[in-house]
């Protein structure tokens, strides 16, 4: 299969995204080749959010809307996010799928396909917009916005802000260390 990579917004074809040829590269002894994922739509080209899930998929969230499952060389599932776009993707330790939107808040795709969760403001989800998702090693999810720091933990959400502690009410990035810790 070989490493996944985007590209940044550019023409068609060059634009989209990318993965390198092991094969290729090994027979050639060079820096590999990148080729297109083979099935993607043309629309769904330009690639926003990426994530690994369990047994080899790559989930893909286009600037198009649309959630995308790509495995084995083609495209399993497509389906529309609802009036927005996929703009961070995690695998969660149980292979579900959470998908943070830049205006709707996160929802959580269980692995066995179960019933979704939308998490929003109504539940307690400090902001809708959401820029980066990860998970603690008690199996809790941290999600960031622009506005505050959630902590999804059975169902229960806990925001945290400036008062609490942190450097700014904006998180951009999260990062779970070797110990586990956030």
């Amino acid at each position: 299969a070989g490493l996944v990579c985007a590209r940044p917004r550019g023409p068609a074809p060059s634009a989209g995204i990318r993965r390198i040829d092991k094969a290729l590269h090994q027979r050639r002894r060079e820096n590999g080749h990148f080729a297109a994922l083979p099935g993607l739509p043309y629309g769904s080209q330009d690639i926003y959010a990426l994530a690994r899930g369990v047994d080899h998929r790559v989930w893909l969230g286009p600037l198009d809307g649309h959630l995308l499952g790509w495995q084995n060389g083609r495209l399993y599932h497509d389906e529309k996010v609802k009036d927005d776009l996929a703009r961070v993707l995690f695998v969660s330790s149980t292979g579900d799928l959470w998908v943070g939107s830049r205006f709707t808040g996160v929802e959580q795709r269980p692995r066995d396909n179960g019933p979704k969760t939308h998490y929003t403001l109504t539940n307690g989800l400090s902001d809708l917009s959401l820029t980066a998702i990860a998970e603690d090693r008690e199996g809790a999810i941290w999600v960031g916005t622009k506005h505050g720091l959630n902590r999804i933990h059975q169902g229960r959400i806990t925001r945290f802000y400036r008062e609490q502690g942190l450097g700014s009410d904006a998180v951009h990035t999260l990062l779970v260390d070797h110990e586990g810790q956030l």
